[in-house]
């Protein structure tokens, strides 16, 4: 029994690596990779077999791209199941990518209605944002997420996004009828905004100490 576990739990590493970006689309579209005006690059390293963080780089319009970052709470296969879940009902909702706010409130309705009937509350945090590179403009809504960090590197200044009001709302799979606003800033050409989730803060030390990356 324990070896077919084994193997399950293998098999369900594999399909959550398709979940992940093979390759990343380039913006402007149709610009050779070189010419891009937005670099992506990740790092992914569950701490279990299957963990519950995800991400994903929406290909929104020929100049806009939707980055989207969660984490399920939990692990193993359950983690695992539920980040399927958000998978499919990202493509579902692909025409509101262009508005955080309007697609990660219906992203919230249509995860609560999934899981509301579970003996155990399955939560997940969020966070959406659309980068247009035409205006030089990210709009984005936080779902309880740890807030990115912006690093201005012309000015040497590291900042979180600011989050107000409406743009940061509960964690998915709280309160059905959370409504998102989008929050927006200006960027500039060598802004770096860095997305992670908290097994980033929360990773031990050598003495047993927790992270503080703020």
């Amino acid at each position: 029994k324990n070896a077919v576990m084994e193997e399950d739990l293998q098999m369900a590493r594999e399909i959550q690596q398709t979940f992940l970006p093979a390759s990343y689309p380039v913006f402007p579209r149709g610009a050779r990779p070189e010419e891009g005006l937005l670099r992506f690059s990740h790092l992914y390293y569950p701490s279990g077999a299957v963990g519950g963080d995800f991400f994903d780089i929406l290909d929104v319009s020929d100049t806009q791209a939707g980055i989207c970052i969660a984490d399920v709470a939990g692990h193993s296969v359950r983690a695992a199941l539920v980040v399927a879940t958000i998978r499919g009902l990202i493509e579902e909702l692909s025409s509101l990518a262009h508005d955080p706010g309007a697609f990660i409130t219906q992203l919230n309705r249509s995860y609560t209605c999934i899981f509301r009937t579970t003996h155990e509350l399955l939560f997940a945090t969020a966070f959406y944002c659309v980068v247009d590179v035409t205006t030089g403009r990210i709009s984005y809504t936080n779902a309880g997420h740890p807030p990115p960090f912006r690093l201005r590197r012309d000015t040497r200044v590291v900042e979180e996004l600011p989050c107000r009001g409406a743009a940061k709302g509960p964690a998915l799979g709280f309160f059905e009828d959370s409504q998102y606003q989008s929050e927006k800033c200006p960027l500039t050409p060598s802004d770096m905004i860095l997305f992670y989730t908290d097994g980033l803060s929360e990773a031990k030390g050598a003495e047993g100490e927790y992270g503080d990356i703020g």
